[in-house]
């Protein structure tokens, strides 16, 4: 097993997943051994380029966000490969890795638990700096004021609490923590999710700013399409471990091909009552389908 970082690919991805596998255990004998696994991911392959956004939909448990926690090397895949810039880093230790894990950075869904309560604010940014020795505290107070106003926030916040902050402002937060190492990649895993609807959008408007200032790629996780077009450049949908169905935000949107990806479709508001009905009507036959197929499972 390898236990550095080993070059690997041409580097024209940011990050990569190649036949990207994982089980958990779902029932043990008394003894402890594992007598049943579930599948989480059944050989996903994702990629993205500098400056573009991949988005992947589907609902709770298509294994959408098991995938996001394997590009980020949060958690280790059963089988497949992970590269970063390049980069095999499939089995690379904690260790190995450290002088690349600013390349990529994670966004969590829950605004209110990814923040330690009992940090301020301006700590909780510094901390990446800290651990990863690339500022004196000195130099660190400096960049977190530089960062908060990167995310539209006032310094003067960090000297506050988390709790004393807004689910839209702890968010921000979160991002400027994600951007303290300068990464190539953001992750974000339902990074909306939480936050009413305005706040949505200015989040979203957030990733979109950042992404033209600073070339960032961009893996958003989400169970919305709508929000997965606003920001995406391709999409893949996922069902039950699988990706069902990949392409450019358009064609996916305009054009599925999958029965799964119409019924997501058909869940998404539209403004005009007319073109709601037309769309339900259209996509009734493929409901049908969807049953019909899916209930038997992936295989099916």
């Amino acid at each position: 097993m390898a236990e550095s970082p080993t070059p690997s690919g041409d580097g024209r991805y940011a990050v990569e997943g190649m036949d990207l596998r994982k089980t958990f255990p779902l029932r043990r004998s008394i003894l402890g051994r594992v007598t049943e696994r579930a599948v989480a991911v059944d050989g996903v392959s994702v990629r993205v380029e500098p400056g573009k956004t991949l988005g992947i939909v589907g609902e709770s448990a298509s294994g959408k966000s098991t995938v996001a926690r394997m590009l980020a090397k949060l958690v280790p895949a059963d089988g497949g490969t992970v590269r970063w810039g390049g980069v095999d880093v499939t089995t690379a230790r904690t260790g190995a890795l450290r002088p690349l894990r600013g390349s990529i950075q994670m966004i969590f869904q829950d605004p209110y638990g990814s923040l330690d309560s009992s940090y301020s604010i301006g700590y909780s940014v510094a901390e990446p700096l800290l651990v990863h020795r690339r500022a004196t505290r000195a130099q660190a107070r400096e960049q977190v004021a530089e960062l908060l106003e990167t995310v539209n926030l006032d310094p003067r916040l960090a000297d506050r609490r988390p709790g004393e902050l807004s689910g839209g402002q702890r968010q921000r937060v979160s991002i400027a923590r994600a951007l303290a190492l300068r990464p190539t990649t953001l992750i974000a895993d339902e990074p909306t999710s939480a936050l009413d609807v305005s706040t949505r959008a200015e989040i979203l408007n957030l990733l979109m700013r950042l992404q033209d200032s600073m070339g960032l790629a961009i893996v958003l996780i989400s169970h919305d399409f709508a929000t997965i077009r606003h920001l995406s450049h391709r999409v893949a949908v996922m069902y039950r471990g699988k990706v069902v169905e990949e392409g450019t935000a358009d064609e996916v949107v305009d054009n599925p091909q999958d029965p799964y990806t119409r019924r997501l479709l058909d869940s998404v508001p539209v403004p005009n009552v007319e073109q709601q009905r037309a769309r339900r009507a259209r996509f009734r036959e493929d409901d049908a389908a969807w049953r019909a197929g899916r209930a038997a499972g992936p295989g099916a």
